[in-house]
């Protein structure tokens, strides 16, 4: 199994310009985009396979390759919404679908049914199975929205710092702390 791949980003940032902007008291439109910019950094932050978090929290779509069927495929950003699609390299090289009749999910597993008559797959293609998945919390939990706000905040009035210079504040770790390995 190889690390998710991000196939569609988020739709929407955790915290809107407007939100981000009443947080700060900034009434001016000059610094829009530097402030989107805060933002879009201090949700990724905490958002996706490579957020702290470990998991979606804004709805997106993630492919996960493997080497072969498995009985369970565990994927590994959750929480998992939908199975878009189960695909795999036949014998030939040639993308076929899997019937979603065949599969079933369970938590973050999915399961192949027991009677499937497992394909011959492609020697040519490390990873010739790929699940596509839909995952995220959908609406953010609050304490999330107040931990983006923090961070951005902290960017927007500490410029010039290096991303090793931020350290979380206490309220920060405490904000995020119940979300932390909940997939």
């Amino acid at each position: 199994m190889k690390a998710p791949v991000l196939v569609t980003a988020p739709a929407s940032e955790i915290v809107t310009l407007g939100e981000a902007k009443t947080h700060l008291r900034v009434d001016h439109d000059h610094e829009d985009d530097l402030i989107g910019l805060f933002v879009t950094a201090a949700s990724d932050y905490l958002d996706g396979w490579n957020g702290i978090l470990g998991r979606a929290l804004r709805v997106q779509t993630w492919r996960q390759d493997f080497g072969s069927f498995h009985d369970r495929m565990t994927l590994l950003v959750g929480p998992i919404k939908t199975v878009d699609s189960v695909t795999y390299r036949d014998e030939g090289g040639f993308e076929q679908t899997v019937d979603a009749a065949q599969y079933v999910m369970s938590g973050n597993e999915l399961l192949i049914r027991s009677g499937y008559d497992l394909p011959t797959l492609s020697r040519d293609y490390p990873s010739p199975v790929s699940v596509t998945y839909t995952s995220g919390v959908g609406i953010v939990p609050a304490p999330i929205k107040a931990a983006v706000l923090l961070h951005m905040a902290t960017l927007y009035e500490n410029r010039e710092m290096s991303a090793s210079d931020w350290t979380p504040t206490l309220a920060y770790d405490a904000l995020v702390a119940p979300w932390r390995g909940l997939a």
